[in-house]
């Protein structure tokens, strides 16, 4: 009947774009190919093949190939185990510390997402204020505004950022 090779699709549909990153179907073909190469080579070399030993063996272009070996790659997660970090046991989320371990990447980011969502005034007094050490004056005198006025904006600016980045 009808029913029976539709349920069959949607499974294999199911079964082949499982997974939470979604790659399109000719790159997860490719890796296909790929992992079988990877398996020939290794038992007629007796090592790892490298990408231009599979480019020739399928001939198919070297960046193709990685392309697909990088798009069905599984995602990192933050909080897993960094290998070859024994000594300390590090998650990706802590490398992505700054040595100084003040300010993370992560925080950077946030923080200039959350800068970019305000008005361009705003932004350049919080900017010109904690970036560049300027003074309320300084700001005033080339914005064109009184000092005052360059403290209720940049008030204004600091509770929007504040409620931005919770």
């Amino acid at each position: 009947t009808y029913a029976v090779p539709m349920i069959i699709g949607e499974i294999k549909k199911f079964l082949r774009d499982d997974g939470i990153v979604k790659v399109q179907r000719g790159l997860k073909e490719t890796y296909g190919k790929i992992r079988w190469a990877q398996e020939k080579l290794r038992g007629n070399l007796g090592r790892e093949p490298g990408i231009a030993e599979i480019a020739s063996l399928l001939e198919i272009e070297k960046e193709e190939i990685v392309l697909a070996m990088e798009a069905c790659q599984s995602p990192a997660y933050m909080q897993d185990v960094i290998p070859g970090e024994e000594k300390e046991q590090l998650s990706l989320i802590d490398k992505l510390a700054n040595e100084d371990g003040n300010v993370s990447m992560l925080e950077q980011m946030a923080l200039r997402e959350a800068l970019a969502k305000l008005e361009e005034r705003e932004r350049e007094v919080l900017l010109r204020r904690y970036f560049k050490d300027e003074t309320q004056m300084v700001i005033a005198e080339d914005l064109g505004v009184s000092q005052v006025q360059v403290s209720r904006i940049e008030k204004a600016a600091l509770i929007k950022l504040k409620n931005l980045l919770e």
